[in-house]
């Protein structure tokens, strides 16, 4: 989470967190709990995965770069590595 937090803080772009076989208010819930908060401009439910599949994802956490007419323009696979806090 360290990665994603200084990401955070140099980019002006906003930030979506997907949300796939987790509730909302759960995930909500555990980034008030470990005090992360202001990293998500908004939060999304994808329960089925099924944009998830469409933009390619394998393995989660992945960041996307999305321009403004909905192109994946960078893509990063297993951002965190070991989970840290």
């Amino acid at each position: 989470l360290a990665y994603l937090k200084n990401l955070r803080k140099k980019s002006p772009l906003p930030f979506i967190a997907i949300i796939y076989q987790s509730k909302k208010l759960d995930v909500v819930y555990w980034l008030k709990k470990n005090k992360i908060t202001n990293l998500f401009n908004q939060i999304v439910l994808d329960p089925k995965g099924i944009g998830m599949i469409n933009m390619g994802v394998q393995s989660l956490p992945e960041i996307f770069v999305v321009d403004k007419k909905g192109q994946v323009i960078y893509h990063k696979k297993d951002v965190l590595g070991k989970v840290d806090k």
